[in-house]
């Protein structure tokens, strides 16, 4: 009578959590799925090849386009879009390789 899933059960049925668990992760590696670690690996691996040296060298253009024109609000903006697409980029590489690591100490960065 939880169609909408409010409740958790996990607490009340902890073997058919364990047996779901376990389907899962059998499938996950008969498909040969990627784990997260390996989705996280290869995020960071962009993140650092180029997409934030290219996010933090176009902020930096931006800025001296603004810093010649001050009044300009469209440049403030866009200054300010780039800014935040900087500071998420740097954000997300922080939380990879946070995580990454995380999981490289539990043992469980090859695992899904």
């Amino acid at each position: 009578n939880d169609l909408s899933e409010k409740t958790n059960l996990a607490k009340q049925m902890p073997e058919l959590v364990a047996s779901l668990d376990k389907r899962r992760a059998d499938y996950l590696n008969r498909v040969n799925a990627e784990t997260v670690t390996m989705t996280r690996r290869n995020y960071l691996a962009q993140l650092q090849s180029g997409w934030l040296e290219s996010a933090e060298k176009r902020l930096a253009k931006l800025k001296d386009e603004l810093a010649a024109d001050p009044t300009n609000k469209q440049k403030a903006y866009a200054v300010d879009v780039s800014q935040n697409h900087v500071n998420f980029q740097s954000s997300q590489e922080e939380k990879c390789i946070r995580m990454i690591r995380l999981h490289e100490e539990r043992r469980t960065a090859d695992t899904n």
